[in-house]
């Protein structure tokens, strides 16, 4: 049935007056149900719209623009709820930038991919490419490489393609404007859904003066809503260490007159003891309020193994520095576990309270 089970997806805000040859240009490559999302675009556009839909296109359309997030939201609610003979939707903009061919080729990937998000992939190093453009994605690509450990080169393309299997996960996504599509890469690199690139042409009409995306604006707004996470995990962390690091302190100190010239068993036991304390309020608190993880023993099991391999880490790390270079056990302490703080996050993120086991970003 490819492509004709396929469901274009297009979310336009002041479209172009090309959209509707575009649209021909698709169906000739047979897809032939077409979803446009007028995401608020008012009168003047109205005739464009009608047009649209005497192509046989699906129009949706409200009064006030809420963004291409919530656009795309809308368009996947209605391919839920009214096609239920779609295996898949592939997502396209409406100014241009992506050629039929190129959109026909992500979703003959798409059909061979199944449970995989599948994005085209601009090549941002060629001349061509407006610096704004050049700019905000490598910023937000460099930031989601640093929050998730998986490097994409095009975080921000629209034209994507995925299967019905994601719908209801991509529907419960946050975000109204841009960031929501870099939401779908997070969840994708938090539940290791597979992603597959697909190298597509470059295609920037007048400079791009098509776009509604700014720069630093969007670029910041996106980069704030990846930080979410982060930022819960780091409120956590924060609580969680000043218990560990005053259970820790309480029993070096209390335990010096007992393991006199036993050092290294003296700071193994305090280390031992405030961690285990630490490690059940900061278990508690994560998996409830961080990574919003429901009731799983499996997390809880490699949550131990975890937080074991960093407490003989901190101990060993606190013994040496305290030995070798004659730092105070205490700010050693805290010395160590900031340098085990960016491990602990990737792990949990990744494995403990993550799903199966990351696969890395395919290119087709």
């Amino acid at each position: 049935m490819f492509p004709a089970d396929i469901a274009i997806l297009i979310p336009a805000f002041y479209p172009k007056s090309s959209l509707p040859s575009y649209v021909d240009e698709l169906k000739a490559l047979g897809f032939i149900k077409i979803i446009i999302i007028d995401d608020g675009s008012g009168n003047d556009f109205s005739p464009l719209f009608t047009d649209l839909e005497l192509k046989k296109c699906t129009v949706v359309r409200y009064k006030t623009n809420y963004g291409k997030g919530h656009a795309l939201k809308v368009g996947i609610g209605y391919v839920a709820s009214h096609l239920s003979n779609v295996s898949g939707i592939v997502t396209a903009d409406s100014d241009g930038q992506h050629l039929p061919a190129d959109v026909f080729h992500v979703a003959e990937v798409s059909a061979s991919h199944p449970d995989t998000l599948v994005l085209g992939e601009r090549d941002f190093s060629r001349k061509s490419v407006p610096r704004k453009s050049a700019f905000g994605n490598s910023f937000i690509s460099a930031c989601f490489a640093l929050l998730f450990g998986l490097h994409i080169s095009d975080t921000q393309t629209g034209l994507r393609a995925f299967p019905r299997s994601l719908f209801n996960i991509l529907l419960a996504l946050p975000g109204e404007r841009y960031e929501y599509e870099t939401q779908m890469l997070a969840v994708c690199a938090h539940r290791n859904i597979p992603l597959t690139a697909v190298p597509i042409e470059t295609v920037y009409e007048d400079g791009n003066s098509g776009t509604h995306y700014r720069p630093l604006a969007d670029s910041l707004r996106i980069v704030a809503s990846l930080l979410k996470t982060f930022l819960r995990f780091t409120a956590s962390s924060i609580v969680c260490a000043v218990v560990d690091q005053v259970l820790a302190w309480t029993i070096m100190d209390s335990l010096v007159s007992i393991l006199s010239g036993y050092d290294f068993l003296r700071i193994f036991l305090a280390t031992v003891v405030a961690r285990i304390f630490s490690m059940i309020l900061n278990y508690t608190i994560n998996k409830a309020f961080v990574f919003k993880k429901s009731a799983d023993h499996g997390s809880a099991i490699r949550y131990l193994i975890l937080g074991s391999i960093l407490m003989v880490l901190s101990a060993c790390g606190v013994f040496v520095l305290h030995m070798t270079l004659f730092v105070d056990e205490r700010i050693a302490k805290v010395i160590v576990d900031l340098c085990l703080f960016a491990l602990s996050y990737r792990v949990q993120q990744s494995w403990v309270f993550g799903e199966d086991d990351r696969n890395n970003v395919d290119r087709a």
